[in-house]
């Protein structure tokens, strides 16, 4: 009595389990997306930043760079920002920044590319200026 009750019970959670398993399904996005790197070679007034566009038309990209500041709310018309000439290499782009001296400031920073009419943001980022 126990084996077939349990064989039964074996049974109902297989089904139940199969039931709701789907193949996942990959969204292909019509605009290209980036994502922010940490960022390297820092001093107290330069660091070095990079990002990787992870999906979508690459050819559509009219400008690429970074935008940067002191607070973490950050957009291309409010912050610094600096444009990466030339194509990415690789879906990959770095550059260069330099800021004020601050031996105790913490930066943000964010990737961002220009598609079409759309501006898509990367993740933000910090680091401490050395």
């Amino acid at each position: 009595m126990y084996a077939q009750t349990f064989s039964l019970a074996m049974a109902g959670l297989l089904a139940l389990f199969s039931s709701g398993c789907q193949e996942e399904e990959k969204v292909a996005f019509e605009y290209p997306m980036v994502m922010t790197l940490a960022a390297d070679h820092i001093t107290p007034n330069s660091a070095r930043l990079h990002a990787v566009i992870t999906d979508g038309p690459v050819v559509e990209i009219s400008e690429h760079g970074f935008v940067w500041g002191t607070s973490p709310i950050l957009n291309v018309q409010d912050s610094d920002k600096v444009s990466v000439t030339g194509s990415p290499s690789a879906f990959k782009y770095s550059c260069d920044i330099a800021f004020e001296p601050d031996p105790f400031g913490k930066y943000f920073f964010r990737s961002y590319i220009v598609s079409g009419e759309l501006i898509i943001y990367g993740n933000t980022l910090s680091f401490n200026a050395l």
